[in-house]
């Protein structure tokens, strides 16, 4: 009898502990999951409730995101370089702050010395700048009038069949699916480029087109063949 007893028992613990496992999972999976608070937006998967600090998200250099293997639409990075939080869609990054369109004001497109290498860049198909997408940049050019690039040369090669590098500025309303100049009746802001040292192009006037949230990037060509080796310091976009 005590015998039975003890089989009884063991199979009613069984069976407890199983529904309380099932309990539990319903509960996790069903729930938003709260840090510092019980009772969660049912809206959010994660509810944080602090009055004393914020969330940090992952902090990366351009280069570090720009080696992010497939990215996922939504990824939420910090960029230490241009001291802003970027959204990767498509693969292509998004600044989440633009700066008020107040006085001059400056986007970076890079912040530390890279070496770049253009080989047969002809006059009519310019290549983007260092050959990535991830150099492109969100700027508000609202109320913006006029805009310029800036880029520090530290070293310069070029083959004799080349003159000099063209950097110009392109702007796309439509996540880059289509591209076009700043300035179309002068393909600017346009600089060139046959030596070292820092570089500053022209103000360029912005076509209405151009005014609003855009994203911009920076392409390369040259007047001949050229086979040029060049390393970049800090390069900038500047509107006014």
């Amino acid at each position: 009898m005590n015998k039975e007893k003890e089989l009884s028992m063991k199979a009613i613990i069984r069976i407890s502990i199983f529904l309380i496992y099932f309990f539990y999972q319903g509960i996790i999976y069903a729930q938003s999951v709260g840090i510092n608070t019980t009772i969660t937006d049912p809206s959010a998967v994660l509810d944080i409730v602090s009055n004393k600090a914020g969330v940090l998200i992952p902090r990366m250099t351009s280069m570090e995101i720009a080696d992010i293997v497939d990215p996922a639409d939504g990824l939420l990075v910090y960029n230490t370089e241009t001291k802003n939080v970027i959204v990767i869609i498509d693969g292509v990054s998004y600044d989440l702050y633009n700066p008020p369109s107040v006085g001059n004001y400056s986007k970076t497109i890079l912040a530390n010395g890279i070496v770049s290498t253009w080989l047969g860049i002809a006059t009519n198909t310019p290549e983007e700048f260092f050959g990535t997408s991830y150099n492109r940049v969100k700027m508000d050019l609202t109320k913006a009038s006029e805009i310029r690039i800036m880029t520090n040369i530290s070293s310069f090669s070029i083959s004799i069949f080349g003159r000099e590098l063209i950097l110009a500025l392109e702007y796309s309303t439509d996540n880059g699916a289509t591209w076009a100049k700043v300035n179309a009746a002068n393909n600017g802001p346009v600089m060139l480029i046959s030596s070292t040292g820092f570089h500053v192009s022209n103000w360029f006037t912005i076509d209405p087109d151009a005014k609003g949230d855009v994203l911009l990037r920076l392409v390369a060509n040259s007047p001949g063949i050229l086979a040029l080796g060049a390393s970049f310091g800090l390069t900038s976009i500047e509107a006014r």
